[in-house]
């Protein structure tokens, strides 16, 4: 049987792909062309583990790295539209699903709202005169506020039920909206807190820069569309630091540098981990507070949380490229790389015996590359001497009785320092090698 056209070039394609694989194999002297399928391997190895874990995030799982490309595609076509606003490019697979989630929530929280209104007014009712007399100026407030916050939630709802009507809606649109959405839902949610929360969430609203204004003036924030990737500069200087790349990235309108994915969906550390080698950056939306590093955030603050955590990740990033003098492009076979040590580190850390040694190893590097935002590789851990704020998270831990998982822990958190520094000092000559191919080989392009 004869070829046709279609299975010459497959024939041909096919070929091209063994002469450039035999150059490669050429090049990287035959135990990096190993490690070159090892890079493929552990890729498609925590791809596939992340969309077993979690169904409901299969597009962005399956393939973050095409995730960002597909999105970068549409912020390329989209700027050629509008060279004024690229970000208005469509987002709907992720955001429709979102958005009717929120109009959901809206729904209750109205309800429950409407509740609280309509007690407040019976309860006023029901006073005797005296009591009239003392308690009407409280109550008037009081009902102001909650007939304000009905008005809020409900203009947000109709905003919702829009999206939802005309079918579609702009990445720029819902990372707006959520962030609007998010500081409204849980207004009040910290009134039933015990004192020792609240105090607790001050000190993490000055670390975090978030401050809940007057419920006036978040409705009026929110009508004049007074969005910004960051409400208030940190008191922390470390904070600090990540803002201005982080804000940039999201304001350039030349090339999208990062994409945010707000979800509600209910993710653990593994996502998270397995994210730190890309540019999506998940930002938490939900309707009740949600416990997280011993806080306990309203939907706002936990907004804020992970933005900020996010600015770490794509700061650090941006550190580590200047610092080796790499591009971008150069960077996606260190990303590659990254992928083959997460996938040892989760092995190996498996391995361990002492059921609280693995908690604190766990932990630590969690601590260290999800929250603290350094990338996974060995380098970026045994530039610490001592990794200090493992210890103050689990410090909050302890405060707010939170999360306190295993015995012995700062004999443990030692132990787990000196485990992850062997971990990674044994991959160190491995770091060289890629950003040597990683330079050679763009340079070689």
């Amino acid at each position: 049987m004869g070829f046709t056209r279609t299975s010459k070039k497959f024939a041909l394609t096919f070929l091209a792909g063994l002469l450039v694989l035999s150059g490669i194999t050429a090049f990287a002297a035959g135990e990096q062309c190993a490690s070159i399928f090892a890079e493929i391997s552990s890729t498609q190895e925590l791809n596939e583990l992340m969309v077993k874990r979690y169904p409901q995030l299969t597009s962005i799982l399956k393939d973050p790295n095409a995730y960002f490309e597909k999105y970068r595609e549409r912020f390329n076509e989209q700027k050629k539209k509008t060279p004024e606003s690229p970000f208005s490019f469509d987002f709907s697979e992720m955001g429709l699903p979102l958005v009717q989630d929120i109009n959901g929530y809206l729904s209750a929280k109205i309800e429950t709202v409407q509740k609280d209104l309509t007690a407040l007014k019976e309860k006023r009712d029901g006073h005797n005169k005296l009591v009239k007399i003392v308690r009407t100026p409280f109550d008037k407030s009081k009902q102001n506020q909650l007939e304000l916050y009905l008005k809020y939630l409900g203009e947000l709802k109709a905003e919702s039920a829009e999206i939802l009507a005309k079918g579609s809606v702009s990445y720029r649109h819902l990372v707006e909206f959520s962030y609007f959405y998010s500081r409204a839902i849980g207004r009040f949610d910290t009134k039933s807190y015990p004192l020792k929360d609240r105090f607790l969430l001050y000190t993490d609203r000055l670390l975090e820069g978030y401050k809940p204004l007057s419920l006036s003036k978040e409705y009026e924030m929110y009508k004049s569309r007074e969005f910004g990737v960051f409400q208030l500069h940190s008191k922390y200087s470390g904070y600090k630091a990540a803002e201005k790349d982080f804000e940039s990235a999201f304001a350039n309108k030349e090339e999208l540098k990062s994409l945010w994915i707000p979800t509600n969906a209910s993710i653990g550390n593994s996502v998270l981990m397995r994210l730190m080698n890309t540019r999506l950056h998940l930002v938490g939306v939900t309707d009740a507070p949600i416990w997280a590093d011993g806080y306990n955030r309203p939907a706002g603050d936990f907004w804020m949380h992970d933005v900020r955590h996010e600015s770490f990740k794509f700061y650090e990033v941006q550190r580590y490229l200047e610092k080796n003098d790499l591009s971008a492009e150069q960077f996606v076979n260190m990303q590659r790389k990254m992928d083959d040590w997460l996938v040892e580190l989760n092995r190996e850390t498996a391995k361990i015996e002492d059921p609280d040694l693995k908690k604190a190893v766990s932990l630590t590097s969690f601590n260290f590359h999800h929250d603290a935002g350094f990338p996974l590789i060995p380098s970026m851990y045994l530039a610490q001497e001592r990794y200090q704020p493992v210890r103050s998270l689990y410090t909050m831990h302890i405060i707010s009785g939170h999360g306190v998982t295993f015995k012995d822990p700062w004999n443990n958190l030692d132990k787990a320092e000196v485990w992850l520094k062997d971990f990674w000092r044994q991959r160190i000559d491995q770091e060289y090698e890629a950003l040597d191919l990683a330079k050679s080989s763009s340079g070689a392009k």
